[in-house]
């Protein structure tokens, strides 16, 4: 979680007063999917676990679980626009190279409490991620296609860094890992990157804090293996439920196209802060400007880019669809 070997440790500076452990709702939840019902899981059988008899069963297949159970992704809460992290950078080839997989080595702090401290406290903690990701849903704090400080010099400048808060129970665990390893599926998609886990050689896509402390240096961090481990789960395990969600949504992400329509639209939005308009319709790429929420707008075409809508509001200038409601 370092800027550098020298920065104090991500958690000593995060711990701070008055913090609240109750999950906050999040005002937009930017994907679809989020409004899905989520399958009851089927957790009376003793025969999931590795030992029932322990305090804290662990479960036996956590992937197998999670299929088993239909469990859903719980949705995105964009909140970039309101990000406080002024240090963003080009990454060294113009483009994220893959995902750095956190996780925050303290439980009972929701993703929401998490990117609410992190946006209050960067500078003295030296510290600032892209998304928090939690069992209820992901708060994206930064724009992923800026640098952040996650993982050392050498990883901040290649890697989206993705932090996975701490769960209690097995079942939340498992709802937590759905949810992180669909949006870490998202982002590779979306920046046309083919999920591959890091090697000795400095290639992959899909690293863990660890493999960049092994493989890169200018950091220590072991996560998430302990935590990982604790819960009988393990990196290849997650990497395989990302490929998994990958090629699930390959289909979605290969429908494009864009088509001369023209109307009036009005930005919708409940969040602090305004509504980015993108150059490309893809949100990867450089912001223009911003909008205010109520706000009017002439479009003049619509793009359906990888299954989601965007409108041109005139030039390179592209709104999100989730924000936008024609009129």
């Amino acid at each position: 979680m370092k800027k550098s070997i020298l920065t104090t440790t991500f958690i000593a500076g995060l711990v701070l007063l008055g913090i609240s452990t109750t999950n906050a709702k999040a005002d937009t939840i930017t994907d679809t999917q989020s409004n899905q019902a989520v399958a009851t899981p089927q957790n009376n059988n003793s025969s999931i676990y590795v030992d029932d008899t322990v305090e804290h069963p662990r479960l036996k297949n956590v992937n197998g679980y999670i299929n088993q159970n239909h469990l859903q992704f719980s949705g995105i809460k964009d909140e970039s626009a309101q990000s406080t992290f002024t240090a963003g950078k080009n990454y060294r080839h113009g483009a994220p190279e893959g995902i750095v997989v956190h996780e925050t080595n303290k439980p009972n702090i929701s993703a929401q409490e998490w990117a609410d401290k992190f946006n209050e406290n960067w500078k003295s903690n030296q510290t600032y991620v892209h998304a928090f990701v939690d069992k209820s849903q992901v708060v994206q704090i930064a724009p992923t296609n800026k640098t952040v400080w996650g993982s050392g010099y050498y990883g901040n400048q290649r890697f989206i860094q993705v932090e996975l808060c701490e769960e209690n129970t097995e079942q939340d665990f498992a709802q937590s890992i759905q949810n992180d390893a669909t949006y870490i599926a998202k982002l590779l998609h979306q920046y046309n990157l083919k999920p591959s886990l890091a090697d000795g050689k400095g290639n992959g896509t899909i690293w863990s804090h660890h493999d960049v402390s092994k493989y890169l240096g200018d950091t220590d961090h072991t996560d998430p293996d302990g935590y990982f481990a604790w819960h009988n789960y393990s990196m290849q395990q997650f990497f395989n439920l990302i490929k998994q969600r990958y090629d699930e949504l390959a289909p979605l992400y290969s429908q494009n196209n864009v088509i001369d329509e023209k109307g009036v639209g009005q930005v919708r939005y409940n969040g602090k802060g305004k509504v980015a308009i993108w150059y490309t319709p893809n949100s990867g790429h450089k912001i223009v400007k911003y909008v205010s929420r109520n706000t009017k707008w002439k479009f003049f075409k619509v793009a359906k880019i990888n299954g989601h809508l965007w409108y041109n509001l005139g030039g390179n200038q592209w709104i999100d669809g989730t924000y936008f409601i024609k009129k």
